[in-house]
């Protein structure tokens, strides 16, 4: 067992013997010298929390591949040809609006 290992047993049977004397995890972080989300680690047996899967749960690859879908899906939209008028006003496109699809 390393040094290191000995120690953050040492600091886990000190935690667990305080929360024992039912004293609260903020009471047993004063006391160690450890912030109070370390005590309840220590106390509770929970070194850290656990990790997200590395198989793009919710990683940079998942939001990567989304920008990606977003990026291709808006280069299938075709350009807006409208002046400036009938865009503020709130023309349709042309070939969009439901005119032009009943006219066809």
């Amino acid at each position: 067992m390393s040094r290191r290992t000995a120690a953050s047993e040492a600091l886990k049977a000190e935690a667990r013997r305080l929360r024992a004397r039912e004293m609260s995890f903020s009471e047993i972080s004063h006391a160690l010298g450890i912030s109070r989300t370390h005590a309840r680690r220590l106390v509770n047996g929970m070194a850290r929390p656990p990790k997200p899967p590395a198989d793009g749960g919710t990683g940079h690859s998942a939001s990567r591949k989304a920008n990606a879908d977003a990026l291709r899906l808006r280069r299938a939209v075709p350009a807006d040809t409208r002046d400036l008028t009938s865009f503020i006003c709130g023309d349709p496109l042309p070939g969009r609006s439901a005119l032009d699809r009943s006219a066809s």
